[in-house]
Order: structure tokens, then sequence, then C-alpha cells
């Protein structure tokens, strides 16, 4: 049978010693910023998630709002120094894994645009029709309660 040897009151560090002590602080490692060539990537993995969960689901709404969402939020930047676009790819992302529609999917990648960026309620319904705009709007009043 082995014995474990607790330390005597002596061998431990006073109190005082250890707040002297300087405090050794490890900066966050930061995440890569991606390039628009990586984005583009994660959007059609995207695409094809959705397709695999919804082989039925038509993607081209989904495409067309993309397109909007980068269009309209380019040159913006998150604080960690990544594209904007990357926030309404990654609430797309969830909805897909949610397994919901190209509709709810649209809206999730459209869901700042009205607040962020100089589009308008009626520009979504008039692009993305009555539904994505009802679901953007929504969204918009939650984030203001």
């Amino acid at each position: 049978m082995a014995t474990v040897r607790q330390p005597t009151p002596a061998a431990l560090p006073d109190a005082s010693a250890l707040a002297a002590a300087p405090v050794k602080t490890v900066p966050p490692t930061p995440k890569p910023v991606l390039d628009q060539v990586a984005i583009d990537r994660r959007f059609e993995a995207l695409l094809r998630h959705v397709q695999a969960n919804r082989p039925t689901e038509d993607v081209a709404l989904i495409r067309k709002a993309w397109e909007f969402c980068v269009q309209h939020h380019q040159g913006q930047m998150r604080a960690s120094g990544e594209p904007y676009v990357i926030h309404p790819l990654e609430v797309a992302e969830v909805l897909a894994e949610m397994k919901l529609d190209s509709t709810a999917i649209a809206a999730g990648l459209l869901h700042d645009a009205v607040e962020d960026t100089p589009a308008t309620s009626e520009q979504i319904e008039t692009d993305f029709g009555d539904q994505v705009a009802h679901i953007v709007e929504g969204v918009t009043k939650i984030d203001k309660i």
C-alpha cells in the first residue's frame, strides 16, 4: 500500500506571498478571421445541410436571401474583426440544424438587415414575400422589448 505524503504547514506557501506574486494572464486565442472564400464554403455547406434534412426544399429563396445579406452587410465588421455576415450565417445554420424550412432560414439571414442596413421592411416583403417579412419584423420587434 502506498502512502500519500501531506505537505507540512512549513512547506505550504504563505498567503501573503501568493498575493504578492505577479499574475500572468494569457490572452485568449483569437478566432481566425474568415475570408470570403471560407464564408462562401460555409454557406454552401448550409445549403447541403438543408437539402439533406429537407430534400424537397427549394433553396433558391435561401440563396437569394444570402446574396441580399452579403450585399447589404458589405463592409460591416463585428467587434471580433470578422465580417458581420458571420452572425446571420450562424443564425441560419442553427435554424437549418433545427430542420426549419427555407422561409425561416431566409428570415434568419435577413433578420438584422432592417435594423443595421438601409434595407426596409417593404423591400424585404417585395423581394422575399410576406411570410419572410413577417418573421423579420417579428424578430426586430422582439429586439426592442
